[in-house]
């Protein structure tokens, strides 16, 4: 059994600045997509190379047919990391507040939540399987 528990209140304030590598001018380019894509898409092949390479975080967006979403959704291709100062806002209502430790480490979020893990209920993995078969 673990469990995490963080108190950063007692750390000093951090000074940082986020800066965005890209023009705000520029327009994110928009990836026009075929009217049969998801029947096209293939997943990366188990053991495949995935379009992030090392940087990759094995999300599971390249494990399904939204493979074809990935040179906008992917964080670690193009501009994508430069893009969280002005996604943050449209996402969720306001960007990072540089003076929260919990914001800059985290990002932006409502509250954090701990969690302590519990043994498993037995069986469930194998249930949740059988529903992913049926979808």
């Amino acid at each position: 059994m673990s469990s995490f528990i963080a108190n950063l209140s007692s750390v000093p304030p951090l000074s940082l600045s986020i800066v965005s590598s890209s023009s705000k001018d520029e327009k994110t380019k928009s990836v026009k997509l075929r009217e049969d894509w998801r029947q096209r898409s293939k997943p990366i092949p188990p053991g495949g190379t995935y379009p992030a390479k090392d940087h990759c975080s094995h999300c599971g967006l390249c494990d399904t047919y939204y493979i074809a979403h990935v040179k906008n959704a992917c964080a670690f291709l193009g501009d994508g990391m430069s893009r969280i100062e002005s996604l943050e806002p449209v996402v969720h209502g306001r960007g990072r507040n540089v003076n929260s430790l919990d914001d800059v480490y985290f990002g932006v979020h409502d509250k954090l939540l701990y969690a302590r893990k519990i043994k498993p209920v037995e069986g469930l993995q194998d249930r949740l399987a059988d529903v992913r078969e049926v979808c």
